[in-house]
């Protein structure tokens, strides 16, 4: 069993090869095949390729968990700094998009009011 970064992408590429040589098998043992044996190798075959995708599209992002990038301290807290600001924009804009929400219920209840109003108005 994997238990760290590189035995995961070993195994993960292991996987991948193995899947690929029973394609290639699959493949070339496909015409001998009765036509309904055939049909299964297809659909074998198809599925295959598309679990050998997966594991590909697992292997790049194994891959990139290698990547480490070191920051010094004045880099770390600049970060740190933008991340606050970020926080800070973020909840300023929840409050403003709370606002303009809130925007058309109101307008249209000072619509009604004068409304009522002008109605009362006209009849006096």
């Amino acid at each position: 069993m994997p238990v760290n970064l590189n035995d995961l992408i070993d195994a993960n590429s292991n996987a991948i090869d193995s899947l690929k040589e029973i394609v290639t098998l699959l493949d070339r043992m496909k015409d001998g095949l009765p036509t309904e044996d055939q049909f299964v190798a297809i659909a074998t075959i198809s599925d295959l390729q598309t679990r050998i995708r997966t594991l590909e599209f697992t292997r790049v992002h194994l891959l990139a968990g290698r990547i480490v990038i070191d920051f010094d301290q004045v880099d770390l807290a600049r970060l740190d700094q933008l991340g606050a600001q970020l926080d800070v924009a973020i909840v300023h804009s929840a409050q403003l998009n709370a606002i303009l929400a809130s925007l058309p219920p109101i307008m249209t209840a000072a619509v009604q009011i004068d409304g009522l109003i002008n109605s009362h108005i006209a009849k006096a």
